[in-house]
């Protein structure tokens, strides 16, 4: 399918910088809600067979990128983005995913492993590590050497070797208790000075003590090499608090001796259990109270509220405080049965920690629109959304924006701190500008924090330059560690909105991407300081002949404006030598070139600004 731009982009080439003033959707676009069906997720299906070959694979370069391996199957989870990339202190990494390219019952489906060993990333894998067929994997490095754990069709599988990055896996099946045999949807994470506590927990898919679903938890004292603790309960996750805690609604964080698990979704509330003594006592807290405590399908509900999206992200810091972050978005329940109806453009993402208040069973608590009795803050608890790329005070989608598993416009959050107090937080957000000529692609979006989460800088669109331009961006996660210089952020990319698996679309190759980004790229102190000029976007658009636009800054030195292909080719250079303080008036002859897609770049030292321009 032939592929173009219908909105116009303002964005800076390789890093674009957007300022942080949310822009309000109009009321019609909030208002407009969508029924879907609220569906249990299928936990296997089909038979294993030998598995294929694995295509070549090609990079990005806007940032340090790699890609470091392939999938179809593109279901990477149902609600919250899992414990999948982990950084050593060395500076070795690894990285899981769900890998399957046999569509459409996907028998090879299992994990797809990848490790960077201090100077290079592997070759992209040609087969999952398993024998058999899983899915959904979660890592975590051992006392013992590595582990990874997913689901068959029957049990939690687990995946161990010593050492790192090479030798042979040894694998085990482990269940549930008698009635719930069947483990799932299972997030492993360690803690201790050399990760000999490791804890997973796993959904029980089936109907256990009362609960629909639930999340049972395992706890191993010697890395992994027995289980002390088995298909147990978590303080205030049982019968007694929830009726249901359903697949992947809940992540690992972990730092020395503190373990935390976060668990998030629209039907109940936001809360983390946290423990300062490697599980053997927890503390449970709600940072969310949901408004409908004991939400059962079985119900109807009156009204609408605004709640988790369900994606959350759970980080701690070096002083052992926990750091989250949350999609948002509005639901109701109006009927019994396992309908409901979202609100495809209610957007925003939550930031919240220790030192925060939490958030009320006001139905209007997490409100991003700022009324309605809201207890968001617009850049102190609200630090995310969907952004005005050209300017112009609104938000333009060609269409509805698509929804995942987890539902907001901007969604899938992932955050990471820091040893000196930086916060960086990503997530995935339906972005103006960037489509496919019916629905608009999603971008990855970082903001950042200098100080533990007092104040926020600006917005960056990790894949918004021309290596992107047609590129769905979405599961970013950062490794849990960072180097001094530079983080480490793992997503998903293809090249169609939605999900295959979903019909939004047809099976395509997913790439799996590793970006290396400097942090005073992104940092929040940091930003300001490159948007030393503006560029307005040029007029007219689509240009015919001569087309204009105008340069607002302080005086700059040897300014040089570039025009290029869509493949990069540099096709015209003008040198504006010194450009004094003021606004500049520059025009573009388009008249030797095609009809298409081009960019104009204005260059002055080591800022750049890049735009759009669409010729007749």
């Amino acid at each position: 399918m032939r592929k173009f731009f219908t909105l116009l982009l303002a964005v800076a080439f390789a890093f674009p910088v957007i300022a942080q003033h949310k822009v309000l959707t109009t009321k019609a676009q909030r208002d407009l809600s969508v029924k879907v069906q609220y569906e249990k997720p299928i936990k296997d299906m089909g038979q294993s067979q030998a598995l294929p070959s694995n295509p070549s694979l090609k990079s990005g370069i806007a940032w340090t990128e790699t890609e470091i391996g392939l999938t179809k199957y593109d279901l990477q989870t149902n609600r919250t983005v899992g414990n999948r990339f982990y950084r050593y202190a060395d500076g070795k990494m690894a990285f899981v995913w769900t890998r399957g390219m046999v569509e459409t019952a996907f028998s090879d489906r299992g994990t797809g492993y990848n490790t960077f060993n201090g100077t290079a990333w592997g070759a992209p894998p040609a087969a999952r590590i398993e024998s058999v067929r899983t899915g959904w994997p979660s890592y975590t490095p051992t006392s013992q050497g590595e582990l990874v754990v997913t689901h068959t069709a029957d049990a939690m599988h687990m995946a161990k070797r010593t050492g790192f990055g090479t030798g042979a896996w040894t694998e085990s099946d482990h269940s549930g208790p008698a009635g719930a045999e069947g483990l799932t949807w299972p997030r492993v994470a360690a803690s201790g000075d050399n990760n000999q506590y490791v804890h997973i927990v796993a959904n029980t898919y089936d109907p256990y003590l009362g609960q629909t679903s639930g999340i049972l938890y395992w706890r191993s004292d010697d890395g992994g090499q027995s289980f002390g603790t088995q298909n147990e309960y978590l303080p205030g996750t049982d019968i007694n608090s929830y009726l249901e805690v359903g697949a992947d609604e809940y992540v690992w964080a972990s730092r020395g001796n503190t373990i935390a698990l976060l668990v998030a979704s629209a039907w109940h509330d936001l809360f983390m259990l946290k423990s300062d003594d490697n599980g053997n006592t927890w503390d449970k807290t709600v940072i969310w109270e949901h408004p409908y405590p004991f939400f059962d399908w079985n119900t109807t509900i009156a009204d609408t509220f605004y709640c988790v999206d369900n994606s959350a992200a759970i980080a701690i810091d070096a002083d052992g405080m926990a750091h989250v972050a949350f999609g948002i978005n509005k639901v109701s329940h109006l009927e019994v049965g396992t309908t409901y109806s979202y609100y495809p453009y209610v957007d925003g993402i939550g930031y919240w920690n220790e030192g925060m208040a939490r958030f009320s069973s006001n139905p209007a608590a997490l409100n991003p629109f700022g009324f309605e009795g809201g207890e968001l803050v617009e850049n102190v608890n609200l630090i995310g959304w969907t952004q005005d790329t050209d300017g112009n005070g609104q938000i333009d989608f060609l269409d509805q924006p698509l929804s995942y598993r987890s539902i907001g416009v901007s969604t899938m959050p992932t955050i990471h701190v820091d040893d000196l107090g930086g916060v960086y937080v990503g997530w995935s957000s339906t972005t103006e500008g960037f489509d496919n000529g019916t629905l608009n692609y999603k971008h990855v979006w970082v903001r950042t924090s200098p100080d533990y989460g007092v104040t926020w800088g600006d917005f960056t669109d990790i894949t918004g330059d021309i290596f992107h331009i047609f590129d769905e961006s979405i599961y970013p996660m950062w490794a849990n560690t960072s180097s001094n210089d530079d983080v480490y952020l793992v997503y998903n990319a293809d090249n169609e909105p939605g999900l295959a698996l979903d019909s939004d679309h047809g099976y395509i190759d997913n790439r799996e991407i590793v970006a290396t980004i400097a942090k005073p790229e992104i940092m929040g102190v940091n930003n300001a300081a490159k948007a030393k000029f503006s560029v307005s976007q040029n007029h007219p658009n689509p240009a015919d002949g001569l087309t204009r636009f105008s340069i607002e800054s302080a005086s700059l030195q040897n300014v040089v404006v570039e025009v290029t292909s869509i493949t990069g080719q540099t096709l015209q250079s003008i040198n504006l030598g010194n450009v004094n303080a003021g606004k500049r008036l520059v025009e573009i002859n388009t008249t030797n070139l095609t009809s298409g897609i081009y960019f104009y770049t204005v260059r002055s030292g080591n800022s750049s600004v890049t735009k759009k321009m669409v010729v007749k």
